[in-house]
């Protein structure tokens, strides 16, 4: 194996971890803490750096719509969804736009 194919496998795999981390602390602060706004800037913090992560925008509208930002959480929705046509999780927060009175 060469240099080059170590470096990327060893950024592969610190991306890797950074994703786990990322998904761990996020996921302590929404079900242990209920801290839904630490759990925004997590995620936001997590689509900085992998900006093509559907899960990571679908959470980060869960966490939006729990702080009644209906608006951003219906965006967020709407990219996961773009990124992800199969991610159903966050489908019905599309569908429930006009409950949420968000346009």
């Amino acid at each position: 194996m060469c240099c080059d194919t170590l470096i990327l496998v060893e950024k592969c795999l610190f991306a890797n971890y950074l994703y786990n981390c990322f998904i761990l602390a996020a996921f302590v602060f929404v079900i242990v803490e209920q801290d839904y706004d630490m759990a925004i800037k997590l995620y936001t913090d997590a689509i900085n750096l992998f900006p093509f992560s559907a899960s990571y925008y679908g959470n980060r509208s869960f966490a939006y719509i729990k702080t009644e930002c209906y608006g951003y959480g219906l965006a967020d929705a709407n990219k996961a969804l773009e990124l992800d046509k199969t991610y159903v999780k966050v489908s019905d927060v599309v569908s429930y736009k006009t409950v949420l009175n968000v346009t």
